[in-house]
């Protein structure tokens, strides 16, 4: 037990690590009271593989965890508690999502969510639920992006999803983000019941291999993004806008709401699988032919 001499929190700083050192093994730890500077644990360095398990971090003045690096993960990340922190529960780039184990719980924050930090997905990655939403600005993924049931992401006013690159083709991108009918994937923005809060998911990659099952699409239809002249939550390819992008995948059971332009927008005679779509309160027609 690590905690403060006065039980209130911000009493120290924390535990800071900047050791690549894979021994750095945490087991049974309680953390309480410290956040003064900036998180409870705060993990500096490139390359950084510490293991947390069955770990309680409570009461920080800051954030709970907090990686400063593009390049930590987590060879273990399981049963941990991170709760009554002032800011989020964690902060951490997105290549580090992956490494979050299960039954992890992250209650009574100030803010209920993990805070990731806007960056470009190199290698393929997958992302697992958590028992909060992921919070993120802007995410651009050139390879395979990989979303398990029951995830929920908020996207910050004016962020998107960008699968491929965010402006040119990128044939490597994929995005499989197949819910089920009790755990749907929702993409949302960051305040209930407004329309066009972000841009949307862009799909600037032709690949066979995009997947969409059961998702949710929240207020999203913002604005244009890179090289288009329409507003949709979900751009399945491109028009003629910048380069042609032919519209593949599968797309099917997708609830569309609360669009600030189209729900969907693709070109329908290059034949993707769209099945199932459900539509509410968009402010143009629910599918948009380019």
């Amino acid at each position: 037990i690590l905690k403060g001499q006065n039980a209130v929190k911000g009493n120290w700083k924390g535990i800071v690590l900047e050791s690549a050192d894979p021994n750095n093994i945490w087991e049974y730890v309680t953390i309480s009271d410290a956040g003064s500077s900036k998180a409870s644990i705060y993990m500096n360095g490139s390359a950084l593989k510490p293991t947390l398990n069955n770990c309680s971090i409570q009461n920080s003045g800051g954030y709970g965890i907090y990686l400063n690096n593009n390049n930590i993960e987590f060879l273990a990340f399981n049963s941990n508690s991170v709760a009554n922190c002032t800011n989020a529960p964690m902060y951490l780039y997105p290549q580090s999502i992956f490494s979050l184990g299960i039954n992890n719980t992250f209650k009574n924050n100030t803010y209920a969510y993990v805070q990731v930090s806007n960056n470009t997905l190199g290698p393929p990655t997958v992302w697992n639920k958590m028992d909060v939403p992921y919070r993120v600005g802007e995410i651009i993924s050139k390879s395979k992006l990989e979303i398990k049931p029951g995830v929920v992401i908020e996207i910050n006013p004016e962020g998107a999803f960008y699968i491929g690159d965010q402006v040119v083709e990128g044939v490597n991108g994929i995005l499989v983000a197949n819910g089920t009918a009790n755990e749907p994937i929702i993409f949302k923005g960051t305040t209930d019941n407004v329309k066009g809060l972000w841009t949307g998911i862009v799909l600037n990659t032709p690949n066979v291999e995009n997947s969409l099952n059961y998702c949710q699409i929240i207020g999203a239809g913002s604005s244009n993004g890179s090289c288009g002249n329409y507003k949709a939550a979900l751009k399945i390819g491109r028009g003629k806008y910048c380069t042609d992008i032919k519209s593949r995948g599968s797309y099917q059971n997708i609830t569309i709401q609360n669009s600030g332009g189209y729900g969907v927008a693709y070109r329908i005679s290059d034949a993707p699988t769209v099945n199932g779509f459900q539509y509410a309160n968009n402010t143009l027609t629910n599918v948009f032919n380019f």
